[in-house]
């Protein structure tokens, strides 16, 4: 069920990638599979974007620290801008494709083709997640170029460093009798938001991709596969907990030394952020920026949901499935020294591992974060 959901989503954004190279993978339309970019010139493309990438967040970081507004207002549109574009960068720094994480996603993609009859999870909520962040893939670079096309010299965008006073208090169609202006200003702003949305759509295809595909894809795989082993009528085999090893040891391999502790540190930091700047800016903000902030808040929370219980409930239900095995092999001998080599799959971030009760304390951290910050204001 997993593959049949997830296959067209990362059809498109792989397809979305290669129309400006950001990824160092594509999607193979004769096998229906992930495949690593293989030429030199993608390859040069991909890290030439890297970098520009690495500008990109330097120049943010300077106009912040030129700027003379208000703490808040730099909170509103600087963290919550800048914080992503950061993440996604720390995600994004490999100088070619990972050949676990095609592995990874093409496991997923062949595993049972036509064949998930017992469907342990519901396809309504999967499909609603891939629905959102493909919605997500599409908006995000317009909403971007679209807040630099009314205000370009909007924090912490690249006008905000480089355009003069004149342009920024003008509006998008200037009220003046000098047409030279009024077509300058015009041009300048669509210039802008161009090279704005060029940019976000390379961020945001990349986010999306390695940053959201790849851990929930495979955290939800592996859960649909526990729930199918813990709900086994008769006699559990123990080749299935030995396959669910072996995959559970490649997802981490994956996503255990750069992707995981991303996800895991600044999605937390983004939902704290956005949940904080929605409370405190409902009545000063306008639709399209509080609009962008609730869909960022509803993201950070859906991936630390998703990821944490998800990882939690597999490391749960695999414990009790040790359990159930332990007792169903007690009575002969390679049953009871299999057993002992299997441990509960745990989901690795870094040095920690995710169990039943991650999901709750990041919660309750960010909780009181943020109402931390909220009496601080």
């Amino acid at each position: 069920m997993v593959s049949k959901i997830l296959s067209p989503y990362l059809k498109r954004v792989l397809n979305f990638s290669q129309k400006l190279p950001s990824l160092h993978y594509y999607w193979k339309e004769e096998d229906q599979q992930v495949s690593r970019v293989t030429t030199l010139s993608c390859k040069y493309f991909v890290n030439v974007s890297v970098f520009i990438h690495v500008a990109y967040l330097i120049a943010q970081l300077v106009a912040l620290s030129l700027s003379h507004s208000s703490p808040l207002e730099k909170l509103q549109f600087g963290g919550l801008i800048t914080l992503p574009v950061l993440a996604v960068l720390l995600i994004r720094l490999e100088w070619e494709s990972s050949p676990t994480c095609v592995q990874l996603l093409n496991a997923i993609l062949n595993h049972g083709r036509g064949k998930d009859k017992n469907e342990t999870l519901s396809p309504i909520w999967l499909k609603t997640i891939f629905r959102l962040i493909d919605f997500t893939l599409l908006t995000c670079p317009i909403v971007f170029s679209l807040m630099v096309l009314i205000n370009p010299c909007q924090l912490p965008f690249i006008g905000s460093l480089i355009l003069s006073p004149k342009f920024c208090t003008a509006s998008i169609i200037a009220e003046s009798d000098n047409w030279d202006f009024i077509i300058i200003n015009f041009l300048v702003r669509i210039i802008l938001a161009s090279f704005e949305y060029l940019i976000f759509f390379q961020i945001t295809t990349a986010a999306v991709f390695q940053g959201m595909m790849i851990p929930l894809s495979g955290i939800i795989f592996l859960l649909e596969k526990t729930n199918r082993l813990t709900t086994h009528k008769g006699k559990l085999p123990l080749i299935k907990y030995r396959q669910l090893q072996i995959f559970t040891a490649v997802l981490n391999l994956c996503i255990k030394t750069r992707i995981f502790p991303v996800v895991a540190y600044f999605a937390p930091a983004a939902q704290i952020l956005s949940g904080f700047v929605l409370i405190v800016g409902h009545a000063s903000l306008k639709m399209l920026p509080y609009s962008f902030m609730s869909l960022e808040f509803v993201e950070a929370v859906m991936l630390n949901l998703i990821v944490f219980t998800g990882s939690g409930k597999i490391y749960v239900k695999t414990s009790r499935c040790l359990g159930r095995l332990n007792s169903e092999e007690r009575c002969t001998k390679i049953g009871k020294k299999t057993c002992k080599s299997f441990t509960p799959l745990k989901l690795w971030f870094g040095n920690n591992f995710v169990d039943a009760c991650t999901t709750l304390v990041i919660q309750q951290f960010c909780t009181c974060s943020t109402m931390n910050c909220l009496l601080l204001f």
